[in-house]
Order: C-alpha cells, then sequence, then structure tokens
C-alpha cells in the first residue's frame, strides 16, 4: 500500500512538473509578446517625438521668416563667426590663452546656429546658402584643427605645434574670407526677396 501513494506521489509531481514546465513556458511566450509590443510603443513613441520636434523647427523657421527675423538669424550668426575668428586670429592669438573660448563660441555655433541660419539663407537666396555651407564647412575643418592644436599643447611634445598652428591658422582664414564673401552678397539682397 505504501508502494501505491508514493507511486501515484510521484505521478502527481510528475504531472505538477510538467504543468509547472508549460505554464513557464506559455508566461515566457507572453512575456516575450509584451516586450515586443513595448519595444514597438517606444520607437513608435520617438518616431513621434521626431516628427513633433521637426514640425515645432519648421513652424519656428516660418514664424521667424514672418516675423523678418530670418534675415536677423543669418547676420547674427555671420557676425559671431566673423568676431570668433577675428578674436582667434589677432596677433599671436594661437599661443593666447583666449583661444579655448572662442573655439567654444564656433562649436556652439556650429552646432546650434548654423542650421537655422543655412536654412533662412537658402529661402533668401540659394547664392547665398551655397557660399556659406562652404564657409560653415571650413569652419568645421578649422574648429578641428584648432582643438587638435590645443590638445597638442597638453600633450608632451610640441614637434607638431607649428604644423598644426599653420594649419589652423590657413582654415581660419579661408572661413573668414567666405563668411566676408557671404556677407556681402547677402547684405546685396533685397529684403523684398525674403
Amino acid at each position: 500500500m505504501a508502494e501505491w501513494i508514493t507511486a501515484i506521489a510521484a505521478l502527481v509531481a510528475a504531472f505538477a512538473t510538467v504543468g509547472y514546465f508549460i505554464a513557464t513556458i506559455y508566461i515566457f511566450r507572453e512575456t516575450k509578446k509584451s516586450a515586443d509590443a513595448a519595444e514597438k510603443s517606444a520607437a513608435a513613441a520617438e518616431k513621434s517625438a521626431e516628427a513633433a520636434n521637426n514640425s515645432i523647427t519648421l513652424m519656428r523657421r516660418q514664424f521667424d521668416q514672418q516675423l523678418g527675423l530670418g534675415n536677423f538669424r543669418v547676420e547674427t550668426t555671420v557676425d559671431t563667426a566673423i568676431a570668433a575668428i577675428e578674436a582667434i586670429l589677432q596677433p599671436q592669438a594661437l599661443r593666447n590663452i583666449n583661444v579655448p573660448p572662442n573655439v567654444t563660441v564656433l562649436n556652439t555655433l556650429l552646432e546650434e546656429q548654423a542650421p537655422a541660419a543655412l536654412s533662412h539663407a537658402a529661402l533668401m537666396n540659394q547664392d547665398v546658402a551655397k557660399q556659406l555651407d562652404s564657409a560653415f564647412q571650413l569652419l568645421r575643418t578649422a574648429t578641428s584643427d584648432l582643438q587638435e592644436l590645443l590638445r597638442s599643447l597638453y600633450a608632451p611634445g610640441h614637434s607638431a605645434y607649428a604644423l598644426r598652428a599653420a594649419r589652423a591658422q590657413e582654415s581660419l582664414e579661408r572661413a573668414l574670407a567666405k563668411l566676408r564673401d557671404s556677407k556681402r552678397v547677402f547684405t546685396r539682397t533685397p529684403t523684398s526677396a525674403i
């Protein structure tokens, strides 16, 4: 009789184990479905947020254009870039402690202001927009050269300093010339073309 009870208990334990195994598989599958749905929902929310951000940016540009601020944004961005470059190119500026803040100004300008300025310029005059885009590309090269130059100041051995300084200065001078040309063309563009 004890053997029967042991056998029945073992059989019940086996069925319980199989039932537990099946329930675990079911829970795993449902959890996987839930995780996949959450992932899809997150991706959709991210796309929606990106679309909303793009809409806000477009609306702001349109609003700025309607208020006549597009012209102001382009001029301010160009003037800021010119002033920062001129401060860096002052006599012996590449040895001057004031270079890092001006590089920061240029980086901020390129990341935050240049895209809006290019967008506004394109609405006003395609030639100016192309000229500005070229100037900003040169400015990106120049800021990269300056950052490399600043890093070399803190690195052991300054053997490449002169070469980096010359390359940075050349890039800045070319960017400055393009920005000045852009400003000349831009200031000749009639505001009625906006």
